[in-house]
């Protein structure tokens, strides 16, 4: 059975964590903040990005959109997470993302919320 992989971007430090511990239980999870989540994405080639929008480095979406724009990682689906409603309207009408998980988000249904969005996780 092949494992998936999922790259956690989030420059919140606790936020990171606790990602990387629900996930890393169901899929090979790599964790960055914004600034390197570009790198990260092109060295390990993810089958999943779970990106925050809301970052306090490079702003999420134009994380989103380095990483579209980039012959490496512009393949690899997206799934945006936000606090903020506005913003999801924005990643739906960009065609960016396959799907949102609301922030904050919980843990024990994480890796579940992701299988139903990216339905072959």
């Amino acid at each position: 059975m092949i494992v998936m992989s999922i790259l956690l971007v989030d420059d919140d430090p606790e936020a990171r964590k606790t990602g990387e511990v629900a996930l890393e239980a169901h899929f090979d999870c790599y964790v960055a903040g914004s600034e390197d989540a570009l790198m990260v994405a092109e060295h390990e080639k993810p089958h999943l990005i779970l990106l925050d929008v809301s970052s306090a480095g490079l702003d999420g979406f134009h994380t989103l959109q380095e990483l579209k724009q980039n012959p490496i990682t512009a393949g690899i689906p997206v799934v945006l997470m936000s606090d903020n409603i506005s913003m999801h309207h924005i990643a739906n009408h960009q065609m960016l993302a396959i799907g949102i998980v609301e922030k904050p988000f919980d843990p024990s249904q994480l890796p579940d919320q992701l299988r139903q969005i990216f339905g072959h996780l």
